[in-house]
């Protein structure tokens, strides 16, 4: 499944803003508002991994803040360390001498 936006959405992506009368505007539906160079826009979702169009990723800035990287339900089981083994010295081999 993937995950679309409002298209009413489009003028505020692409930051489709101009002057008029020295005033900045963008037009959202039928309707010219005024624009603020500060103003930010934020969504986000409760969908634990949302896939998006690319037509959409060109378009904003995706930010994973999912507290945990690894979302398998069933992380490995740490394995039991092994008790460290004592080297041994190698017997020495008898040589023979006539």
């Amino acid at each position: 499944m993937r995950e679309e936006l409002d298209p009413a959405l489009e003028p505020v992506l692409q930051k489709q803003v101009y002057k008029q009368g020295g005033r900045s505007l963008i037009r959202i539906g039928d309707s010219d508002i005024d624009y603020n160079e500060a103003f930010r826009f934020y969504l986000t979702t409760k969908l634990p991994n949302p896939h998006y169009l690319p037509e959409v990723c060109i378009k904003v800035t995706i930010i994973d803040s999912n507290p945990n990287p690894n979302p398998n339900p069933n992380p490995p089981t740490p394995t039991t360390p092994t008790t460290p083994t004592t080297p041994t010295t190698p017997t020495p081999t008898p040589t023979l001498t006539r």
